[in-house]
């Protein structure tokens, strides 16, 4: 991460925070107290096993600087308070909490929501932050999306500096902690875009403002929540609306449920592959052993 003061953080994200505070410098955002390192920002996540907020003095201890809560520390066995409570309470809460001077009392910066404000804080940190230089490439699908991610990951970093999301980092958690992660000196980033259900691939889309998007494939995964393959490939296909003016859009074009939306690259470079003769990259004769997979690609 390039290094941000509290005051850029806070702004970001439209949270409270004490001006005697405002030079901290954030150099790592994290959202697991048992890897904080000096000089992170700990947010604390609410989930369904555990809630972050029981963990700040945890954070506090191993270095981080600061922290994102949604409420007080005081508060983290009670059910979160109402948005107009938490807004009612921001200014005496951030005061009270800088004044303590035990060893786990850092600054916070209250939000009524950590997850939407660890978003607005990545989408902030890639258009105003992260080196111009820095590519973003952004990849979607009913599946080979790990696998894809990775290899783009191996085959550029033999030729230059850059990283790609750990694990399967797909969700407005996932997403955000790997925008942030980018370095001055990384050339690319490698981000992937899960979704269960519709409008997710375009809301994360819009945080991470790809040059380039990957489209792997179209098909019947999380019908439950997407409904049938034409409302998969139009999710799927959101990703091509945020794709920035003159980028690339590679897309398996061999679902015809696709092909309707590849107008949403018309403002990009556009590549389809696959086996589909429509395809500008065209794949054939594969041959797959439990050793080797040789295919014939663009006619080589």
């Amino acid at each position: 991460m390039i290094p941000m003061s509290l005051r850029q953080v806070a702004t970001a994200m439209g949270a409270a925070f004490q001006p005697r505070h405002a030079q901290i410098s954030i150099r790592r955002v994290t959202t697991d107290s048992r890897d904080t390192r000096p000089g992170d920002l700990f947010f604390a996540i609410p989930g369904e096993r555990f809630d972050g907020h029981h963990f700040i003095a945890d954070a506090a201890r191993k270095g981080a600087v600061a922290c994102v809560t949604s409420r007080d520390i005081q508060l983290a066995r009670e059910s979160a308070p109402s948005r107009d409570l938490q807004v009612a309470r921001t200014s005496a809460q951030a005061e009270a909490c800088g004044s303590r001077s035990d060893q786990t009392s850092i600054p916070r910066l209250f939000v009524p929501d950590v997850v939407e404000a660890l978003g607005r804080l990545a989408g902030y940190y890639r258009r105003h932050v992260m080196s111009v230089s820095t590519r973003v490439i952004a990849v979607t699908g009913s599946n080979g999306k790990t696998t894809t991610k990775c290899m783009i990951d191996h085959v550029l970093s033999a030729v230059l500096t850059g990283r790609s999301a750990p694990r399967s980092f797909n969700n407005h958690i996932g997403l955000p902690l790997t925008l942030l992660s980018a370095g001055a000196e990384d050339r690319y980033l490698v981000v992937e875009i899960g979704t269960n259900a519709p409008g997710e691939v375009a809301s994360l889309a819009a945080i991470a403002l790809p040059d380039v998007a990957v489209i792997t494939s179209i098909g019947e995964a999380h019908l439950e929540g997407l409904g049938d393959v034409g409302s998969i490939a139009a999710e799927k296909a959101s990703l091509l609306d945020h794709l920035r003016p003159h980028g690339l859009a590679l897309v398996n074009g061999d679902r015809p449920e696709i092909r309707p939306h590849l107008e949403r690259a018309k403002h990009a470079r556009l590549m389809t592959f696959g086996f589909n003769h429509n395809s500008k990259l065209r794949v054939r004769a594969v041959q797959a052993t439990i050793d080797r997979t040789s295919f014939e690609f663009d006619g080589r």
